[in-house]
């Protein structure tokens, strides 16, 4: 319900031009909504209610039209937050495997310097 009303005054923004005495009506609004003191600024409001600690889950599906997809990198505060958003963008699909993505590069199929000029030598 929290980001349905975040996105609501995100768009009231947007659309009717809110001054800046409004957006502190504002604030305090999703600020009660949330139960938290509201904060005077409503992109940090919005990023303190909504946000934690995001991290990268690395997600091997198989499509409902059975396409293999490997290494897809979704953002989530958790498991099951990057699992919800995999199938809301890939629905039906079948989660083969799931890892948390702490960004230390997988040693890549690339050939060396060495080994493309001994084929260009050759």
């Amino acid at each position: 319900m929290l980001e349905t009303v975040l996105s609501l005054a995100g768009k009231l923004v947007k659309l009717r031009g809110f001054q800046p005495e409004s957006m502190h009506k504002l604030d305090s609004s999703i600020a009660e909504c949330a139960n938290v003191a509201p904060i005077g600024n409503f992109k940090i409001a919005q990023e303190k209610l909504c946000g934690g600690d995001m991290q990268k889950y690395e997600f091997s599906i198989r499509t409902r039209d059975g396409q293999k997809i490997d290494c897809l990198l979704i953002g989530g505060r958790d498991q099951a937050e990057a699992e919800r958003k995999v199938t809301q963008i890939y629905r039906y699909c079948e989660i083969l495997s799931c890892a948390l993505n702490n960004g230390t590069a997988k040693p890549s199929d690339s050939a060396s310097v060495e080994d493309i000029l001994s084929l260009i030598a050759k």
